[in-house]
């Protein structure tokens, strides 16, 4: 840099220096190549899977990395190949600092995802899920259920993240169900989610738990049923039950694959 070195010269992967340093978390040289008074460094700047520094950060937990690089401008609405925010990685890898950094800096983040009220929309009806509700690709509250980031889906929830937000797996519920995640099933029945809704095959949550041995799905399966008992003398609707803390989650073979919490290697 002091022999006016180009600082946004690209590896073979695209990686830029600034990207390079924001994967290790060197918070010392990403403010260094920020703020050079000549060429300072594009924050922006993508690689061949089209990530920016921000979204490495956002993955790898460099709070610090990312709250400057934010204050430098970086865009925290671009999507990589993955369609991937750093917002979703954040919350695919159970960066809470991450995601708290994110949600104040930009709430504006969870915008296409908070709860529409039907009822404060000229509707006469509740909000329910029907087949014309928007399905998402993906959302950060997936990512984190089917991880069991708890916390980061407790933080989605408080910031205003709709609860029944559908993707073609269906809700939050069905990946927490899949993957084991007790306590993450707990949360998300706590906080209101529909467990009657149906993914794209029109299965619920408990219906796919069907599909494997009931021994090995047996503890979740019984916290969806003890949670919505079946009232027919209240016209079928949910009567919702309290249901105790868990944290331990189930582990099991999925037939669909999960994501790769592991840090990937650069």
């Amino acid at each position: 840099m002091i022999h006016d070195a180009a600082i946004d010269v690209n590896d073979i992967r695209g990686s830029t220096p600034l990207y390079l340093a924001s994967w290790a978390g060197h918070y010392e040289i990403v403010k260094l190549l920020l703020s050079h008074p000549v060429r300072p460094a594009n924050p922006n700047a993508q690689t061949i899977d089209n990530e920016t520094s921000l979204h490495c950060a956002a993955q790898h937990g460099h709070n610090s990395v990312v709250a400057i690089l934010l204050t430098f401008g970086a865009d925290p609405i671009v999507r990589n190949n993955s369609f991937q925010t750093a917002l979703d990685l954040a919350a695919q890898f159970g960066r809470l600092q991450v995601v708290q950094t994110l949600l104040r800096t930009h709430p504006e983040l969870i915008d296409p995802y908070r709860f529409y009220d039907e009822m404060e929309n000229g509707h006469t009806t509740p909000y329910t899920i029907t087949p014309t509700k928007h399905i998402f690709t993906h959302t950060c509250l997936h990512l984190a259920a089917r991880n069991g980031h708890k916390k980061v889906i407790e933080t989605l929830l408080a910031a205003g993240v709709d609860v029944n937000l559908l993707t073609h797996n269906g809700t939050a519920l069905h990946e927490a169900a899949l993957c084991g995640k007790k306590s993450v099933v707990c949360s998300l029945l706590r906080a209101g989610i529909d467990p009657t809704a149906i993914n794209g095959q029109g299965h619920t949550a408990l219906d796919i738990l069907k599909d494997y041995p009931p021994h090995i799905t047996y503890e979740i399966t019984s916290i969806i049923k003890e949670f919505c008992l079946d009232d027919q003398e209240m016209n079928n609707k949910m009567h919702f039950m309290p249901i105790k803390e868990i944290n331990e989650d189930i582990t099991f073979e999925n037939k669909k694959t999960k994501e790769d919490t592991t840090h990937q290697t650069k």
